[in-house]
């Protein structure tokens, strides 16, 4: 999912390192298992590419909080932007990719 990052918290935001912005988006990616829908570990690298063919590289953290672990990046957008979102999911070797598009508003 992505989402604007003023959604969070300003302490929540802080304890991640996020910076909360506008203009700025949060994605956040958890990989589960199929069978049980625990939460997995893997290595994530993507790209976002605007309407106008624009890329931006995506960095992502994770973070564990109990059982759940999810990953983290962060875009910077202008209002009504649009990103199309390709992510590359690796784990033990085996690659999957996702993909999805987000408009985004500026508060």
């Amino acid at each position: 999912m992505a989402f604007p990052s003023t959604f969070i918290q300003p302490n929540i935001a802080k304890n991640y390192d996020l910076e909360r912005s506008p203009s700025k988006g949060i994605i956040n990616i958890s990989v589960l298992k199929n069978s049980d829908k625990t939460a997995q570990t893997a290595t994530l690298t993507g790209t976002a590419r605007n309407l106008l063919g624009n890329k931006k590289q995506l960095t992502f953290k994770e973070v564990v909080e109990g059982d759940a672990i999810y990953y983290l990046a962060q875009i910077d957008y202008s209002n009504e932007e649009i990103y199309r979102f390709d992510i590359e999911i690796n784990q033990n070797g085996k690659v999957q990719t996702l993909k999805f598009q987000q408009k985004f508003y500026v508060d």
